[in-house]
């Protein structure tokens, strides 16, 4: 299986972190079920790599195979009828 790397320069990084924390809703504290408030135990950067495999690799594969379904289905019920 492959991997997939990619170095990113320490304050490329520091934007990066910062527009997926701002773009996808990363809370430094967080409502527990009972609503006490505590800080968030998922870290900004840990966010971002998460955001980054949703956003960046399966939501891609998702769109990318719903299209080709839907190209498929429609050239299968492409018939001639007359």
């Amino acid at each position: 299986m492959p991997t997939f790397t990619k170095t990113i320069s320490t304050p490329d990084a520091a934007r990066l972190v910062d527009a997926y924390c701002g773009l996808y809703g990363y809370q430094d504290n967080i409502s527990t079920p009972i609503g006490d408030i505590i800080p968030n135990p998922e870290s900004r950067a840990q966010f971002t790599d998460r955001m980054l495999t949703i956003r960046g690799f399966k939501e891609p594969i998702k769109r990318w195979e719903t299209q080709e379904a839907k190209r498929i289905a429609d050239e299968a019920a492409d018939i001639d009828v007359t």
